[in-house]
């Protein structure tokens, strides 16, 4: 919250400051794209790459109406959840659905 939303904030209603935090809230919000097929085989032939040579990975995907990007290395390949589990470097494991993936890069050190 900036400073002028911070003065005039004092000043208002809790009705008010609840009805503004929401609307700032929504505003924050973004709409998952639609990837196109070329797209898709293109991350498919990154992933297929990474989980063969167990490359380190950058992913960028999409949760809760916001964008997350995680780095570390795809470990496994869930075919019938059509999931990744990908290690982060502070060694958690993280399942990433498929259809929630946008971006696919190799990091290299």
């Amino acid at each position: 919250m900036d400073r002028g939303a911070a003065k005039w904030s004092m000043m208002m209603l809790p009705e008010h400051k609840k009805m503004h935090s929401d609307l700032y809230q929504e505003q924050k919000n973004v709409q998952k794209p639609i990837l196109d097929e070329q797209k898709i085989d293109e991350l498919n032939e990154i992933i297929r790459s990474a989980l063969l040579d167990k490359s380190r990975v950058g992913i960028t995907f999409y949760r809760k109406q916001r964008f997350h990007t995680i780095t570390g290395f795809v470990s496994n390949f869930d075919y019938i959840g059509k999931s990744l589990q990908v290690l982060s470097e502070a060694t958690e494991s993280h399942y990433i659905p498929l259809e929630d993936i946008l971006e696919v890069a190799i990091v290299y050190p």
